[in-house]
């Protein structure tokens, strides 16, 4: 078991690095499949990265699953549909890590029931983003 003070220099590493990469960034979206499918939208739509929360949880086998919630500035999901699965979106968000130097196979979509309505949310390897 980590001591708290570990796991929480771990939220505070990964939550750097997640905003140095993208915090004030603007990423595309049209919403799931590109299709606006939860949403009304047919268009592109572009939004900056207004603020993000980093939570992790250590596992009883000592793994640390990571979860970060990321705030888009003018993002309604019922608008242009959950952005959450959205190849375009994922696209953004790779090219952000790579100027960052940052592993793209260390996240992946959070589920769906986790998506909100100002924000997506996804999953990360806290190993892979830390190293």
């Amino acid at each position: 078991m980590l001591p708290p003070f570990v796991l929480q220099q771990f939220v505070e590493d990964s939550e750097i690095l997640l905003k140095r990469a993208l915090l004030g960034k603007t990423l595309a979206c049209f919403g799931i499949d590109g299709h606006g499918l939860y949403g009304q939208s047919t268009l592109a739509k572009h939004f900056n990265v207004l603020d993000i929360e980093v939570k992790i949880n250590h596992t009883a086998d000592d793994d640390l699953e990571g979860k970060a919630y990321i705030a888009l500035l003018g993002y309604d999901a019922k608008d242009c549909g959950h952005a959450a699965t959205d190849v375009n979106l994922k696209i953004s968000v790779n090219e952000k890590f790579k100027v960052e130097y940052i592993d793209t196979t260390c996240w992946t979509w959070a589920d769906l029931p986790e998506q909100g309505d100002c924000y997506f949310t996804i999953n990360f390897d806290v190993e892979k983003l830390l190293s």
